[in-house]
């Protein structure tokens, strides 16, 4: 059974292009956080106007729409399982299911 240190020294080895998609996962992830606060940033500003709340909802679903490939980032090995089950739903509900469904 591989190790999470193995998976992550694994995910920058030549066959996984050096670590790429590793970098495009927590750069995903930065982006999300760096969205959501600055969604929070907009609404301070000036929270009884309309323009800066839509402004707000479009940087958080800017950021969710970044997240995508977070799941990327923990690795496939049982001792992180339940975690890889949250992402997998969240990936497939937040991102497949509206694309399905006519």
């Amino acid at each position: 059974m591989r190790t999470a240190k193995e998976y992550y020294i694994g995910a920058f080895s030549a066959d996984n292009l050096f670590g790429f998609r590793m970098i495009v996962s927590v750069s995903s992830l930065l982006i999300l956080l760096y969205c959501i606060g600055l969604a929070a940033l907009v609404w301070r500003a000036k929270s009884k106007g309309f323009e800066n709340k839509f402004m707000s909802v479009l940087l958080v679903c800017e950021g969710i729409k970044a997240s995508f490939i977070i799941a990327q980032v923990t690795p496939y090995i049982r001792r992180y399982e339940w975690l890889q089950d949250i992402l997998w739903h969240w990936t497939i509900d937040v991102f497949s299911q509206p694309i399905l469904q006519p």
